[in-house]
């Protein structure tokens, strides 16, 4: 007898392909109660494309219960995960599916007790409440509600389930928690999330509210925590040392107040810091500039003050401290998105700091108090920015270093100090990719070479000294054109008559100049039309009826011309000026 052991061992090692090949076919089929749970799970939505039209579903959305066939294995249905020894349905993924129905608490979902993961994101549940039922999947490890249409009150019992590890309740605004209700995750009157083993917590884009100061208690495997967009109020400090492993922290757009903690000794793992839209106040704390697995860090609209330290790391990627009360100058850490808009820096900005940052795509330094220095041993720097905004400050001359730029996207460099001609090569900046230009509230005099610009899409020169004749190309320059904004300047000459068919305009604003003769009858091509400014010129012309055929107009300013003869509108919508 004692041989048999060995023996048994040996035949496994001489014949494995055979104990496999037996393992294989002895794995169970769905079972038939839980195969008819979902079929009738199936029969309880109708399909509606629409349900599922986020962005966040893109290609990914279909209706995965097709696959759902009466008399063949569930185990084999898209979205459906089986137990391979059991054959217990353990994992169900309708996401992005395009459902539409209800979930109450009589659904045959609740009978599919062993399941662990539940994706039900991105489809509309038509306003049901999330039922007390889901407590019941004592074994839920992954459980995500988000964006489907649920409303109402949230069940407690959703948030006792002992193994779960990730809740995104993410993207609704009519959730809400019951005042007397006995959470484990949260309170209604003070949020506290007790499950130590924790990873993900998602509560994004509700209408939570109440006090967030513990927010953290004995979170310690915390990695993810997103509260975003809520109503949370209070400081978040008293246990901010205590989520050891966190990496993502997302606390924007509530209404959080106080000081950022200066001393914290174990988030050194944070990659993502996300604290934007809030009352946060007092200076930014010296660790948040040493983090040094830091990509994105946002303090953006808060109350912070002082001055802004190098940052450390060297995978920084984003950084937006834009509409605080921020002073001194730039930093020149290495980083792609650089947001310091609407601050109190100060100083003069010298244009060699930009050589070294190469793959920065994003700089913003609007409305501060920078003077921009065109002194520069190098001609030419930021090859790949595609957005620079420099609006509100005291720049007198085109910034050099945007000579041969191909790739910018977005110049806003209005209200400031820039006069005279712009220099022959700032009309090569991004030839074949610059779709907004706002040149407004300067003091230049010709824009000649306007009609080069074949990809803008917005264009705004009002505000200034132009002068000289309105050139003829401004109706088909830009296939791409939407708005043409020329106010408040000394153009002179005949409205162009060169408004191409199938042209994109929405906006044409050419009040305050000098323009006259008749209006363009090509004025007819421009269906898309909704505002049309030709205030205060000298336009001598019959009262251009016809323009109400124009099936989006919705305002006409005409005041201050030439126009004679009877006024005639049937269009009620219409706002004549």
């Amino acid at each position: 007898m004692m041989y048999r052991p060995i023996l048994c061992f040996l035949f496994f090692l001489s014949y494995p392909q055979v104990i496999c090949s037996f393992f294989s076919n002895s794995t169970k089929l769905c079972p038939h109660h839980q195969n008819s749970a979902l079929l009738r799970l199936k029969q309880s939505f109708s399909i509606d494309v629409s349900a599922s039209s986020s962005d966040d579903c893109n290609s990914a959305s279909f209706a995965k219960t097709d696959s759902w066939k009466e008399g063949t294995d569930c185990c084999s249905w898209d979205g459906v995960t089986c137990n391979s020894f059991t054959g217990h349905v353990i994992g169900v993924d309708l996401s992005c599916s395009g459902l539409y129905g209800s979930i109450d608490s009589s659904s045959s979902l609740f009978l599919l007790h062993h399941l662990r993961r539940l994706d039900l994101a991105f489809n509309d549940f038509n306003k049901s409440s999330i039922s007390a039922k889901f407590g019941q999947f004592r074994r839920m490890t992954h459980l995500n509600l988000s964006s489907s249409g649920f409303s109402g009150m949230i069940a407690p019992e959703i948030s006792h389930l002992p193994d779960l590890l990730s809740l995104d309740l993410s993207g609704y605004n009519g959730l809400r928690l019951e005042t007397s209700g006995n959470y484990h995750l949260s309170g209604a009157h003070s949020l506290r999330v007790r499950k130590p083993h924790q990873n993900h917590l998602d509560l994004s884009k509700n209408k939570f509210t109440g006090e967030i100061s513990h927010v953290f208690d004995k979170l310690r495997k915390l990695t993810v925590l997103d509260l975003s967009s809520n109503s949370f109020t209070g400081e978040f400090i008293s246990s901010l040392d205590n989520p050891t492993e966190l990496s993502f922290l997302d606390l924007s757009n509530n209404r959080l107040e106080g000081v950022i903690p200066s001393h914290v000794k174990e988030l050194l793992g944070l990659s993502t810091v996300h604290l934007s839209n809030n009352l946060l106040n007092e200076t930014i704390p010296s660790w948040l500039f040493s983090l040094p697995s830091l990509t994105e860090l946002d303090l953006s609209h808060n109350k912070l003050t002082g001055h802004i330290n190098e940052f450390q790391s060297n995978s920084l990627d984003t950084i937006d401290l834009s509409g605080n009360e921020l002073d001194g100058t730039i930093p020149s850490s290495i980083f792609a998105y650089l947001q310091l808009s609407s601050n109190n820096l100060s100083g003069i900005v010298e244009t060699d700091m930009f050589i070294n940052l190469e793959n920065l795509i994003y700089l913003g330094l609007s409305n501060n108090v920078l003077t921009l220095s065109n002194y520069s041993n190098s001609n030419c720097a930021l090859p790949n920015l595609e957005t620079l905004l420099l609006s509100s400050g005291n720049t007198s001359e085109f910034p050099r270093f945007l000579c041969n730029q191909e790739k910018l996207l977005f110049l806003d460099l209005s209200n400031n100090k820039i006069y005279g001609e712009l220099p022959k090569w700032a009309w090569n900046i991004g030839t074949e990719t610059l779709s907004v230009l706002d040149l407004s509230h300067n003091m230049l005099t010709r824009f000649e070479r306007i009609c080069e610009m074949g990809f803008i899409q917005l264009l705004d020169f009002s505000n200034h000294n132009l002068s000289g004749l309105i050139p003829p190309c401004l109706g088909n320059f830009s296939e791409f054109l939407s708005v043409l904004d020329l106010r408040m300047n000394q153009i002179q000459g005949t409205n162009p008559e060169t408004f191409s068919k199938g042209n994109l305009i929405r906006n044409l604003d050419f009040n305050g100049n000098q323009l006259k003769g008749p209006l363009p009858q090509s004025l007819i091509n421009c269906s898309r039309l909704q505002v049309l400014d030709l205030g205060n010129n000298r336009i001598n012309d019959s009262f251009p009826y016809w323009l109400e055929t124009l099936p989006e107009l919705q305002v006409l300013i005409l005041r201050s011309n030439r126009f004679h003869g009877h006024i005639m509108f049937r269009r009620k919508s219409q706002k004549l000026y």
